[in-house]
């Protein structure tokens, strides 16, 4: 009876940590629809169907901009690690359920998916998206910056344009740089805070 009663223990907490993925899974999902959507934008403001085709030369050209181009391959990158991830997510979702409902239900196997879930170099893909989108967003607004604003009378903002005008390739590597190692320490602190496999303490 003992065992029978830990059995279902074991069932019901495992199916918190299965909440919990069904949600990063949801929220997976809507970011990579964001950045899909961000992706047809961004082509169709290259790509415009109104344009005739002997101004669409000139437009190109237009954008044809290293803060534009750059960002968008982000983007795309961005959007492959968060599919690739998402489906690794629910690959695990149905193996746990599957688990949980079958009658043999076993702990170990259930401790196994859940150690190979629940380890950061699995939520690396994840970590790295974010940052690509972050970069994504901030070489974004430099290519606005450096497109639209060129009667600023500030000698500041007009050294700043000049920079992000001469250098592009080292202010794509900086702030590239800067967003991940902001995010490697993040991920550092987190690894710190709660460790691999922490769902032992709630689910065993």
């Amino acid at each position: 009876m003992k065992i029978s009663q830990k059995l279902t223990l074991d069932r019901e907490k495992a199916k918190y940590y299965l909440d919990y993925i069904d949600k990063e899974m949801t929220f997976a999902g809507i970011i990579t629809t964001f950045c899909v959507g961000c992706l047809l934008f961004m082509v169709d403001k290259l790509f415009p169907k109104e344009i005739a085709a002997s101004d669409l030369h000139a437009h190109v050209t237009d954008f044809h901009n290293i803060y534009f181009i750059v960002p968008m391959i982000y983007l795309a990158f961005s959007t492959f690690l968060l599919i690739w991830h998402r489906s690794k997510m629910a690959f695990y979702y149905g193996q746990i359920a599957l688990e949980i409902y079958t009658e043999n239900f076993s702990i170990d196997i259930m401790d196994r998916l859940l150690q190979r879930i629940d380890r950061w170099p699995f939520w690396f893909k994840y970590f790295l998206s974010f940052s690509l989108i972050i970069c994504a967003f901030l070489l974004l607004c430099v290519f606005v910056f450096s497109t639209q604003f060129n009667n600023l009378k500030s000698i500041f903002w007009q050294n700043l344009l000049s920079i992000s005008r001469n250098y592009e390739i080292w202010v794509i590597v900086c702030i590239t740089a800067l967003v991940l190692i902001i995010e490697f320490l993040h991920a550092l602190y987190l690894n710190k805070k709660f460790p691999n496999n922490s769902y032992k303490r709630i689910t065993l």
